[in-house]
């Protein structure tokens, strides 16, 4: 049950920085923290970077946390425990969803102002 444990733990750290990257998305949409030099609309659209950057990492972590190396640096698989299949799924999609719109804010960003 150890794992099971540690299992979810990381994946509430990853739900962590996924809510994170909310955050500055909002915030540089309502240009709060916005230095004098810059327009509102560039900061929007460059908040788009680190919300990709961000959520890739997640992302890499969470395609590698049901993964074991053993000692001969095997990928082994593990099972996810059951109660946290639904929770690791959500967590993995709403990540897409947030890689996807950071992708747009930084293509776009500066068009919705």
């Amino acid at each position: 049950m150890r794992m099971a444990g540690q299992f979810n733990e990381n994946t509430q750290f990853y739900l962590i920085v996924i809510l994170i990257s909310i955050l500055i998305m909002t915030l540089a949409f309502f240009c709060v923290y916005m230095p004098n030099s810059e327009e509102c609309d560039v900061w929007f659209q460059r908040s788009g970077s680190i919300i990709v950057l961000l959520n890739i990492f997640v992302q890499y972590k969470l395609s590698n946390l049901n993964t074991f190396f053993d000692a001969n640096a095997y990928a082994v698989p593990i099972e996810i425990p059951n109660g946290y299949k639904f929770f690791y799924k959500c967590v993995v999609i709403l990540n897409i969803a947030i890689i996807l719109t950071g992708t747009i804010i930084w293509g776009y960003g500066d068009m919705f102002f």
